[in-house]
């Protein structure tokens, strides 16, 4: 089996949830059980007019299992051959378009080894279309389109120049070993 097929494998049939924008076209979702984690208490800047200029303060969040972060690429999101949103899109439009994979299954991964394009398909019938940036979109080329973190293991990058690497969450991506995707991938249940 091919190393990125342990990776992914394990998160099919599983649904997204908490799928939503980050910064600029970044999406991010979760899969499988949700964790709750919260910090220590530190003083961190309140920015309120009026307010003491730092107060206590914990940060809290809940991931799952699995991570998705999809960045530094060009996306669509369709629903049975119809387009939602792209990473051009409105933020309304994007916003609304998220909101419909939220809840789907994720049921099948293809990667193409020719710059890494990858087709996300899920149950309710959402496709979603990853491809690399337009030449020079970044100053450091190639750069990652997407991530899949586990919470408890490796990440696994695949890179706009067809190439992949699984490593530790805390490495630098120059840092660690990027192998090409040399032939299709199809993952499904």
């Amino acid at each position: 089996m091919h190393p990125i097929a342990d990776i992914i494998e394990p998160v099919l049939g599983h649904p997204a949830w908490l799928v939503q924008r980050g910064h600029g076209s970044f999406i991010t979702m979760e899969f499988g059980a949700p964790e709750v984690h919260v910090g220590d208490t530190k003083l961190r800047k309140t920015n309120i007019d009026g307010a003491p200029e730092k107060t206590p303060q914990r940060i809290s969040y809940v991931d799952g299992q699995w991570h998705l972060w999809i960045y530094c690429c060009e996306w669509l999101l369709a629903l049975d051959g119809t387009l939602l949103a792209h990473d051009e899109s409105g933020d309304v439009t994007m916003r609304r378009a998220l909101h419909v994979l939220d809840g789907q299954k994720l049921i099948a991964v293809d990667i193409e080894p020719a710059g890494g394009r990858t087709r996300f398909t899920f149950d309710l019938g959402c496709l979603l279309f990853t491809s690399p940036a337009p030449p020079e979109a970044y100053e450091e080329e190639p750069v990652e389109q997407w991530c899949l973190y586990l919470r408890s293991g490796p990440v696994l990058s695949i890179r706009g120049d067809g190439s992949y690497t699984i490593g530790d969450r805390h490495q630098q991506p120059a840092d660690r070993r990027w192998l090409p995707v040399d032939t299709p991938i199809h993952l499904h249940t």
